[in-house]
């Protein structure tokens, strides 16, 4: 996605979802006092000690011994900001999330077409070895038919009688069920 539709589905957020979540606290602060006193100011305190004292640390000032404690306005405001802001970072984390898993299951459907491919080439080169097998048994099978016929035709030109070649038949048969068994 390039950078400016980035910038402004951020801005789109930002005033869609940000902007009434921020609203919502700054309201909620004003209307209860113990949620403001015991949520809002806390965090608020904490969050202001917190920035001014990385602020100077980055500057090279050093350690700030006291912040001074900001206005109840200023910290529903900040919270209510600040609200906001964290909302849109856990939704733009969300979706860095998807996008992940989403890329995720794009590459294992794509691992598991290969798989599914490699299993079926496996099944074919099988099938062709069985085919492969049975054409050598068929070939072996007319080559004695063949070699059989040879034999034949050169007993009858040599006026050899059959009762030879039956003989001769019945000793092979003999020997084949010897070699099977």
């Amino acid at each position: 996605m390039p950078l400016p539709a980035i910038k402004l589905m951020s801005l789109v957020v930002k005033q869609l979802i940000g902007k009434p979540i921020a609203n919502r606290v700054k309201e909620a602060a004003k209307n209860s006092p113990r949620f403001k006193n015991s949520v809002v100011l806390p965090l608020a305190q904490f969050y202001t000690r917190t920035t001014v004292q990385i602020k100077s640390r980055m500057l090279g000032i050093g350690k700030v011994e006291s912040v001074e404690p900001i206005s109840i306005e200023r910290a529903v405001d900040l919270m209510g900001d600040f609200a906001g802001e964290v909302t849109i970072v856990v939704i733009a984390i969300s979706l860095v999330f998807l996008e992940m898993h989403r890329q995720n299951q794009k590459v294992e459907s794509t691992y598991d077409a290969y798989n599914d491919t490699i299993e079926s080439l496996k099944d074919r080169v099988e099938q062709l070895e069985l085919v492969v097998k049975n054409q050598t048994l068929q070939t072996e099978k007319m080559e004695e038919v063949v070699k059989n016929l040879n034999q034949t035709v050169f007993y009858s030109q040599h006026g050899i009688t059959s009762k030879i070649l039956n003989t001769t038949e019945e000793q092979k048969a003999a020997e084949n069920k010897k070699s099977k068994s």
